[in-house]
């Protein structure tokens, strides 16, 4: 298997002939946004999301995965595999498929190489787990400049963001994970938490923790994230669950999925038997 971004797109496509989609925006660079549903739109909802980070593109796969093999009776489940598709496209391809001159100029500046292997922004330098309105602009080590990781951009909620919380504003979730890489971590508890959101992001944590014999780690110095919004903002318990071994380096490639997507199944349904009140 080689590990590029035309696999990982076939994939969506194929997908998209045998269950339900959304195009729910674009990228910067004008690439479609796809969000999948599976189960009932009747009851309490589930989020799953991926793609967020270029380099951590395995998320990708195991939303894709899950999409597929993920059953659902009672509730139903979004899931959203590729937040970020031009940074992935960027990570996985390299710059050439970018036609306007200006933009790849740029980003070879701000990665400082042609090797966008440890990428992790969108296609204009913006971290987008660092925009989301969450503490947006109060962590230690942001960067004010667009970047190959870190920058917060200009304005909370933007870029691809924007699609992505216009896309859930009226879904009936009821709890909501994360994916990432790398660690076997699931982080938890963002620093405003209420007494009441405390105690869910911990539940939450504790399951998928106990479920997947992954660390639970108190998020420190983390502020605008996705789970942070969610869990804040959103009052809807969310956690960042980091996949892959931390001896793996960066990008975990393709060829781990089948190691990484043990015991996520089982993880899913348990929390979705807690936090929806129902069977998958």
């Amino acid at each position: 298997m080689i590990d590029n971004f035309e696999f990982l797109q076939s994939r969506i496509d194929e997908l998209k002939k045998s269950y339900k989609y959304y195009v729910y925006g674009k990228s910067m660079l004008g690439q479609d946004l796809i969000g999948f549903h599976i189960g009932k739109y009747t009851n309490k909802q589930m989020l799953i999301t991926g793609g967020i980070h270029a380099r951590e593109y395995i998320s990708t796969c195991l939303c894709l995965y899950l999409v597929q093999n993920l059953k659902t009776t009672d509730i139903g489940c979004y899931i959203l595999p590729m937040l970020n598709p031009d940074g992935i496209r960027l990570c996985l391809d390299g710059i050439e498929w970018i036609k306007d001159e200006q933009t790849r100029c740029m980003l070879e500046r701000i990665n400082k190489s042609q090797d966008f292997g440890l990428f992790k922004a969108n296609a204009y330098g913006v971290d987008l787990n660092e925009n989301f309105d969450a503490g947006f602009g109060e962590g230690n080590f942001i960067k004010f400049l667009p970047n190959s990781n870190g920058y917060l951009g200009e304005k909370s909620n933007s870029y691809e963001n924007k699609y992505l919380l216009n896309f859930i504003k009226n879904k009936k979730i009821s709890v909501s994970l994360s994916y990432h890489s790398k660690g076997e971590v699931v982080y938890y508890g963002f620093c405003k938490l209420n007494k009441k959101q405390l105690k869910l992001s911990k539940k939450l944590a504790k399951m998928v923790s106990k479920s997947l014999k992954y660390k639970k780690i108190r998020s420190k110095n983390s502020f605008a994230g996705f789970s942070d919004y969610m869990s804040y903002v959103k009052n809807i318990p969310s956690v960042t669950i980091e996949l892959g071994s931390d001896n793996y380096s960066h990008p975990i490639g393709f060829d781990k999925l089948d190691e990484i997507k043990i015991g996520q199944i089982d993880m899913i349904k348990k929390v979705a038997g807690v936090f929806c009140d129902a069977n998958m």
